[in-house]
């Protein structure tokens, strides 16, 4: 910048900075959706995390072994549309059928930073940072 290269280092940054943002709206998005559930979790048998399997990715997945029951996510560091919404909601579900999860009592979440659709959608003004 002090060469006078101040659009280019500006440029550089911006390019950049969505990697970082991403990372940090996930843990965001991770803490709370722990926090939240938290009390429903203590004394049972949990697993939490994202589930990978066979080419399959699920941002965030709790399961409740003992009672049977999932609660997944989608994070998504975009603004969705109402139809967006749908669409990654679906997608979602098609993914579960596609798992071991498909056992499980699923709730399903799509997590965006904004959106007009509140059915099953959280978003950056639902989590209090």
């Amino acid at each position: 910048m002090e060469t006078g290269y101040y659009d280019e280092v500006v440029n550089s940054i911006m390019e950049e900075i969505d990697q970082f943002t991403t990372e940090a709206y996930e843990r965001i998005v991770y803490r709370y959706v722990i926090e939240k559930h938290l009390p429903l979790l203590k004394g049972r048998d949990i697993v939490i995390g994202r589930y990978v399997h066979r080419g399959i990715e699920i941002d965030l997945d709790i399961l409740a072994k003992d009672t049977g029951k999932a609660i997944v996510y989608e994070i998504k560091w975009s603004d969705l549309s109402g139809r967006d919404v749908e669409k990654e909601y679906h997608r979602l579900l098609r993914k579960v059928e596609k798992t071991i999860l498909r056992e499980y009592n699923v709730e399903a979440y799509i997590v965006a930073r904004r959106s007009p659709e509140k059915k099953y959608t959280i978003t950056l003004k639902d989590i209090p940072i």
